[in-house]
């Protein structure tokens, strides 16, 4: 599933189309990888803009860093949020690309989602709550577009929820540190 996820995903920014967009298999074999090959990256820049409009920067990492914030289309919260698995990019092959060859950047990302079970926000005066998508949702991991990222957030591990291993079974995705368990969830630091 990584590479036909992953050629759906370059697929829907060449042709500028949404992600429900069904492409044949047609349209996915039109896809190539150069040599074959994906190259990983150890960090990524952020460049963005503070509240009080100063410019700042973030660096992702997958190792510590890991965490970052996309702008949410069609929920209530402004935010989603992932954590970084990979940093990647590939040289992609295309007819619709110009010179049939580009350079792209993508991000394979390991989704979180509100906490519907806690309110957060200024109002109940209250850091919002996420935790990881079940790894049997088909929207737990995916692919993400760098230019899409607001910048790196800070998520900061319920401690007294403990760990899981109910959202992820073992896994080469974890870091091995984390002994195949999850934190239950974490509070969104403002």
């Amino acid at each position: 599933d990584f590479i036909l996820n992953l050629k759906k995903h370059l697929l829907q920014r060449i042709m500028k189309v949404d992600e429900n967009k069904v492409f044949t298999v047609d349209d996915l074999l039109q896809i190539s990888f150069r040599a074959h090959r994906l190259y990983t990256h150890k960090t990524m820049r952020i460049n963005y803009t503070t509240y009080d409009l100063q410019r700042d920067q973030d660096t992702i990492n997958p190792r510590r860093n890991r965490y970052l914030m996309v702008l949410s289309q069609d929920d209530e919260h402004p935010f989603l949020y992932a954590e970084v698995i990979s940093i990647l990019h590939a040289n992609i092959g295309h007819p619709d690309l110009p010179g049939g060859l580009e350079r792209m950047e993508f991000l394979y990302v390991r989704w979180l989602d509100l906490d519907p079970s806690h309110l957060g926000g200024m109002d109940t005066k209250r850091l919002h709550r996420v935790k990881y998508l079940d790894h049997n949702n088909g929207d737990a991991f995916g692919f993400l577009d760098p230019q899409l990222v607001v910048c790196a957030t800070h998520l900061i591990p319920a401690f007294y929820q403990g760990h899981t291993k109910s959202y992820l079974p073992r896994s080469l995705i974890r870091p091995l540190e984390q002994n195949d368990e999850d934190w239950c969830s974490f509070y969104v630091n403002l």
